[in-house]
């Protein structure tokens, strides 16, 4: 029985395209507009389903109260943050990672980023074993530098764009913090 040694070819994954680019190659944004209508349409019926148009009253009193949680949520994002800057460093000089108060008690779990060197595990590792474990991926940047030259790529590539949507509501006040923090330093 004979046991092949032909390594599969391994299957891209799908690239994200960032905004500087999309910007860059205004072919791209202009071409790409049908998959976004199409994601947007998505969206708009994922959520539709899960409820019914508000009354213009209703409306209005549910961004009001949004933008009243809001304006008081970010005094208590700041006052928080500044608290937190206190108590981190207490933590590098002790290693205290439970501190009981009168309300309950407050931890300071740690949790990691770990990563390899490709560079180490290339240079210890066969052709065949590297190309095992290593997955083909398309750089975004030198794939808009060969459509900028190449039509027939600008068209390939419109053809591969795929769209998804997200939606996030943001009251006025949540906006910027820094906007916040200059309206509160007028009310003084």
């Amino acid at each position: 029985m004979a046991v092949s040694t032909k390594v599969k070819e391994k299957k891209a994954r799908p690239i994200e395209i960032g905004e500087g680019l999309r910007k860059a190659g205004k072919w791209f944004e202009e071409g790409s507009s049908k998959a976004k209508d199409a994601a947007l349409k998505k969206k708009m019926v994922e959520w539709a389903v899960k409820g019914s148009v508000l009354d213009p009253g209703e409306l209005i009193k549910l961004v009001d109260e949004l933008e009243e949680i809001q304006r008081q949520l970010i005094p208590l994002q700041l006052r928080h943050k500044k608290i937190s800057g206190k108590l981190l460093p207490h933590w590098g000089h002790t290693g205290i990672a439970k501190l009981k108060g009168k309300l309950g008690e407050t931890i300071f779990p740690v949790s990691y980023t770990i990563s390899v060197s490709p560079d180490v595990l290339k240079a210890g590792l066969t052709a065949e074993q590297w190309r095992a474990v290593t997955e083909l991926r398309v750089n975004p940047q030198l794939l808009f530098g060969l459509a900028e030259k190449n039509e027939a790529v600008r068209s390939l590539i419109l053809k591969a764009v795929r769209a998804s949507a997200q939606v996030k509501i943001f009251p006025p006040s949540s906006r910027t913090l820094k906007s916040s923090k200059k309206k509160d330093k007028k009310k003084k």
